[in-house]
């Protein structure tokens, strides 16, 4: 909702990320299918679960093989700073990919 508020588009819900062979990578949080962004929420079980967090450096390179770019927030940025962080990493992300 912090992005829709902030007049970005609507972003995809749960997105798979396949790769050429359709072969599944990763599903996002949310994603601009079209563009290639990610926006992924990180608790903080990502960064105190050893396993979590190998799984996920792993995931974040093979998305960025496919050539994706994924935009993390974490709980502070979300709650304590508004989404404002968000909201420009993003807006930024999409004016760079439509760009090109």
């Amino acid at each position: 909702l912090i992005l829709i508020d902030a007049g970005l588009p609507e972003p995809v819900l749960d997105y798979d990320v396949l790769d050429d062979d359709g072969r599944f990578v990763a599903c996002l949080d949310l994603a601009y299918p079209a563009l290639k962004i990610g926006i992924e929420y990180d608790g903080d079980h990502h960064r105190t679960d050893p396993v979590q967090w190998a799984r996920d450096v792993d995931r974040l390179d093979r998305l960025a093989e496919e050539g994706w770019r994924v935009i993390r927030a974490t709980k502070r940025h979300i709650f304590t700073m508004s989404g404002v962080v968000v909201v420009q990493r993003v807006r930024t992300a999409i004016e760079a990919r439509r760009s090109r």
